[in-house]
C-alpha cells in the first residue's frame, strides 16, 4: 500500500467552488450594489484558474504515486471522476428547464434571457451532452443554449489530463524515459502552446496551460526535483501575463479593468494558500478535509441548475434571493454527493488499486 501526504486541500477547492457560484448568483440574482461590488473583483475567474494550478499539483501527484506506467488506469480514473456526474447534471438541467417552460412557468437563463422550445431540439440536446469534448469549441459544435455553461473549464481541465496520459504512455513504451521525465517533458509541451497561445496561433483553452505546469512543478519541487524550478519559474511568469491578459478575453472587460489590483492581490492570495497548503503537516481533521473536497465539484457543476430555477421563479433581483440561492446550491449538492459519488468512488478505488 502506498503512503501518500495527505494534502489539506479540500476546503481550499471547496472555497473556489463557493467563489465561481458567489460570482454567477452575485452578478445575476442579487441587487444592483451587490453587482456593483462583486462583478468588477472577478472572484469566479480568479477561482476557475487557482483551481487549474491546484489540479496541477494534485494529478501530478497522483500520476507519480498510483500511476507509473499506468496510463490507461489514469485515464479511466479520470473520466469516472469528471463524465459522469457531468451527464447526471447536465440531464438534470435538462429536466428543470423542460418543466419550467412547458408548466405555465417564465422559463429564464441564469442570465435573465427569455428561452424557448428551440433549446431541447435534438441536434442542441446532442451538442449539450458532448460539451465536455475540448475539440467542441474548435469544431464550431457547442450548443447555441448550454444546459451547463460553466463546463468550459471541465473542457480546460481535460485537456490537461491528456498531457498527463501522453506522458504516461510516453514513459511506459519508451523505455529510457522516466515517468519523471515524461512529466517534464509534458510540462515544456504546455509552456509551448501557451507560447503559441500568446502568439495568437493556438485556441484559447492552451493559454490555461501555465496554471498546470505551475501546480505540477510545485509538486515535484517538494518532492525533491530541484530541476523542476526550471518548469515553475517560466510557468509561473507566463500565468501571472495571462491573468493579466484575461480580461481581454471576457465580453465584459470594461469591468475588470479598473479592478485589477484587487484581482492580482485575490490571485496571489489563492496561489500562496496552495502553496502553504501543500507543505502543511497534520493529521487533524483530514476526513472533514475531504469531504469538503468533494463536494467542490458537486457544487461547481450543479449551482447553475438551482440558479435557473430561482430566477425563473423569482426574476427580480435581491440580495434575500442571491443568499437563498447560495444555500440551496450547498444543500443541493451535498444530495448529489451521496447520490451520484458513492459507487463511483468504489470504481476509482478499484481503477487505482488502493482506497484513499
Amino acid at each position: 500500500m502506498i503512503l501518500q501526504k495527505y494534502r489539506y486541500f479540500g476546503a481550499l477547492r471547496l472555497l473556489l467552488a463557493v467563489l465561481v457560484m458567489v460570482q454567477h448568483f452575485g452578478v445575476n440574482l442579487a441587487a444592483p450594489n451587490t453587482v456593483a461590488t462583486l462583478y468588477p473583483l472577478a472572484i469566479g475567474t480568479i477561482a476557475v484558474v487557482v483551481f487549474f494550478m491546484l489540479s496541477g499539483f494534485i494529478i501530478a501527484e497522483a500520476a507519480h504515486y498510483f500511476y507509473t506506467k499506468r496510463p490507461f488506469p489514469f485515464l479511466l480514473n479520470r473520466v469516472l471522476r469528471i463524465i459522469p456526474p457531468f451527464l447526471v447534471a447536465i440531464s438534470i438541467s435538462v429536466g428543470v428547464h423542460y418543466y419550467f417552460l412547458y408548466q405555465d412557468y417564465s422559463l429564464l437563463s441564469l442570465e435573465g434571457e427569455t428561452l424557448t422550445n428551440a433549446i431541447f431540439a435534438p441536434h442542441e440536446l446532442l451538442k449539450n451532452y458532448t460539451s465536455f469534448l475540448p475539440a467542441m469549441r474548435i469544431m464550431g459544435a457547442l450548443p447555441a443554449y448550454s444546459f451547463l455553461p460553466y463546463i468550459w473549464a471541465v473542457r480546460v481541465e481535460l485537456l490537461f489530463y491528456a498531457a498527463v496520459f501522453g506522458a504516461g504512455v510516453m514513459a511506459k513504451y519508451i523505455k529510457p524515459i522516466s515517468h519523471s521525465t515524461a512529466m517534464a517533458l509534458a510540462g515544456l509541451g504546455g509552456l509551448a502552446v501557451f507560447g503559441l497561445f500568446a502568439l495568437g496561433k493556438a485556441p484559447a483553452l492552451f493559454g490555461f496551460a501555465p496554471y498546470f505546469v505551475f501546480g505540477a512543478a510545485l509538486f515535484y519541487i517538494l518532492s525533491g526535483h530541484k530541476k523542476a524550478w526550471a518548469l515553475l519559474l517560466p510557468a509561473g511568469l507566463a500565468m501571472t501575463w495571462h491573468f493579466g491578459q484575461l480580461p481581454i478575453l471576457d465580453a465584459k472587460s470594461h469591468a475588470f479593468a479598473p479592478n485589477m489590483p484587487a484581482q492580482f492581490l485575490i490571485f496571489g492570495a489563492l496561489t500562496l494558500a496552495t502553496v502553504i497548503l501543500a507543505t502543511l503537516n497534520s493529521t487533524r481533521f483530514q476526513k472533514l478535509d475531504r469531504f469538503w473536497g468533494e463536494l467542490s465539484y458537486p457544487l461547481y457543476l450543479n449551482h447553475f441548475i438551482v440558479g435557473v430555477v430561482w430566477k425563473s421563479l423569482y426574476p427580480d433581483p435581491s440580495d434575500n434571493l442571491f443568499y437563498v440561492a447560495c444555500g440551496t446550491s450547498f444543500v443541493f449538492s451535498i444530495v448529489m454527493y451521496y447520490l451520484v459519488e458513492p459507487p463511483l468512488k468504489k470504481l476509482r478505488n478499484i481503477v487505482r488499486g488502493q482506497k484513499l
